[in-house]
């Protein structure tokens, strides 16, 4: 990175500190939960009390940054490319020259935020400038969703915690290839495989054939998911008090959350493998879809050898 390089990103971020790290109605909620003080009004009475512990504890949150400020800095950030030594230089300047931070609260009010020492370097250690997403998947990401669609999907990758191997970037650039979109580009849809697999890869080595295991998740939670309604069905019955009394030691997850990650992965199968999870656990059962007669259902088989 050149000098010139590194002056233009430390104004960019000094520009965002000093314009207002924006927040959603989240922090009212935190402040309310943690200080008895939801409101605008409250959080500056909060922070107006220097030596309070709950002050320094507010203005490190109201300098973190949130997704939809990730996303509008991932430009940014991938135009500068840092290395790690760059990201640690970039920090220590930002830090030496920050003399101010702002916040914005919900409804567009900026209010001022306390700088202690290392919160403008931390601000900036957030942002992990120097943990660049692979070029494949850069490129997989700027081929299929042109423009700032992209951005918030680079962003995910730059924050996830992948070791990134040659294996585990196939596997993405393969899911970011082949996943379903929408002309609106990437929505929740896309985010949320997106984090599964990134959650799925972190539970293997970095180089574990990942293709090879889905089949062994895919049956691993349709377990989970008889055991969840079974769970669930005795629960409704009578309390968890009494059922550890019989012996249950584990609370299990909503038979709606384990079919939401059964969905999620079925997603990541068709477009890594090309086919449904069922498929790779070696199932012997096919979604052969709806028949209205029985001629129907022998198109659906094949049809009738002649």
């Amino acid at each position: 990175m050149t000098t010139a390089d590194r002056t233009l990103l430390e104004d960019a971020l000094l520009g965002r500190l000093s314009q207002g790290v924006a927040h959603d109605a989240s922090i009212f909620e935190f402040a309310d939960a943690t200080h008895g003080q939801g409101s605008a009004e409250g959080v500056r009475a909060i922070l107006a009390d220097p030596d309070s512990p709950d002050a320094a504890t507010l203005a490190g949150l109201l300098l973190f940054p949130g997704e939809a400020l990730l996303a509008e800095l991932e430009p940014l950030l991938e135009q500068a490319a840092c290395s790690p030594a760059d990201a640690s230089q970039v920090a220590e300047a930002v830090e030496a020259r920050c003399v101010s931070a702002r916040a914005g609260l919900p409804g567009g009010e900026l209010i001022d935020v306390p700088l202690e020492p290392g919160a403008a370097r931390t601000f900036v250690a957030r942002l992990r400038l120097g943990h660049n997403p692979p070029p494949v998947l850069a490129a997989v990401l700027a081929s299929r969703y042109p423009g700032p669609e992209s951005w918030a999907l680079k962003a995910r990758l730059r924050h996830c915690r992948l070791e990134w191997s040659p294996e585990r970037i196939a596997f993405l650039a393969s899911l970011l290839g082949n996943m379903p979109q929408t002309k609106a580009g990437p929505g929740e849809e896309t985010r949320d495989v997106l984090d599964w697999a990134v959650g799925y890869l972190e539970s293997l080595p970095p180089d574990a054939p990942a293709l090879d295991h889905l089949g062994g998740r895919y049956a691993e939670l349709t377990t989970l998911l008889k055991r969840a309604q079974d769970f669930h069905a005795a629960l409704a019955k009578t309390s968890y008090e009494v059922m550890m009394a019989q012996g249950a030691r584990v609370s299990l997850p909503q038979p709606d959350q384990v079919r939401r990650e059964l969905a999620l992965l079925d997603v990541v199968c068709r477009a890594v493998a090309g086919r449904p999870a069922w498929t790779l656990a070696g199932m012997l059962e096919m979604d052969l879809g709806f028949a209205e007669d029985g001629e129907a259902v022998i198109a659906a088989l094949g049809g009738l050898e002649e």
